[in-house]
């Protein structure tokens, strides 16, 4: 999604990355399946929706295409899954709200018209829905498979599994070569390289601690020498959050197969019984708060 109010540059570098990935499928002629079924606000109180104002307020929408509020029955705009991308965005012919970067639908009227291409699914008093209309979702592993097997193509090695040791620089502080240690390899494999990427997820941290403990000058091996000096000091501000899953079987079918990414935007809580209170507060962390009721935005 590109919807990021109060952030004008992660809404700029997230615009620029779904143009990298709408690139990526129209090379591939979408073999990781990417949408534009967009994200749904909804709030069915006063405070969400004025929080929902807010956000189609903010400043930071206003590069990546503003927002339209729509009040009342009329607006004349429905919900389509099958939203084009990539090089349909631009179309002189495309309608004037797929341009937008959101959408808010004020008041039940407006919102029963936009949702009227579904099923009816929304909570019946459902009063503001917000809608980031640049925003979906894709099959990251079938396009993690289409960019490995393009580098492959072009002449890359994967070493897996490998575990990357140590981090060269040159006497300018830069990246020179990184150190992997492979199984049953005696000595570490030096590569030689100019930059190093951190995506390791949830071990981001370990890699930053290599970062920061890059030295120089070479050895003549190749490896660091231990009497260089830290190229940085200071630890990267890295937190690992907790992004919980559930997956409940929709046996009454109450969720649409075309239906977008949907956030209630409003805290609630769910008829636990005693039995699952005292199992979750038996738990302890993460999972003891959620006897007590689920924060704000909270997606399906």
């Amino acid at each position: 999604r590109t919807f990021f109010p109060g952030s004008p540059p992660m809404a700029a570098f997230m615009e620029r990355s779904v143009d990298l990935l709408e690139e990526r499928a129209a090379e591939c002629d979408n073999a990781f399946n990417l949408n534009r079924r967009g994200y749904w606000f909804v709030s069915a109180t006063e405070d969400g929706a004025a929080q929902h104002k807010l956000a189609a307020e903010d400043t930071a929408l206003a590069g990546i295409g503003g927002a339209r509020v729509l009040t009342g029955a009329g607006h004349g705009i429905r919900y389509r899954p099958d939203v084009p991308f990539g090089a349909a965005a631009g179309s002189p012919t495309r309608p004037a709200h797929e341009k937008t970067a959101a959408l808010l639908f004020s008041g039940p009227d407006a919102i029963r018209e936009y949702t009227s291409s579904l099923p009816p699914f929304l909570a019946p008093d459902a009063s503001s829905l917000l809608v980031s209309c640049r925003a979906g979702w894709m099959s990251a592993q079938q396009m993690g498979m289409h960019l490995l097997s393009q580098a492959r193509a072009a002449g890359t090695r994967t070493l897996s599994p490998a575990t990357m040791t140590a981090i060269a620089c040159d006497d300018r502080g830069r990246v020179a070569s990184v150190a992997l240690a492979l199984p049953g390899a005696a000595e570490p494999l030096i590569v030689r390289c100019s930059a190093v990427v951190n995506a390791a997820g949830p071990y981001a941290g370990v890699v930053d601690d290599i970062m920061r403990a890059a030295v120089t000058p070479f050895s003549s091996s190749g490896l660091p020498s231990s009497s260089g000096l830290n190229y940085r000091s200071g630890a990267m501000p890295l937190a690992n959050e907790v992004h919980a899953k559930a997956i409940l079987r929709d046996s009454r079918l109450a969720v649409p197969a075309d239906a977008p990414m949907v956030v209630w935007s409003d805290p609630f809580r769910l008829p636990w019984s005693e039995e699952d209170v005292a199992s979750l507060t038996e738990m302890g962390g993460f999972e003891a708060t959620l006897a007590g009721g689920l924060p704000r935005r909270v997606p399906f």
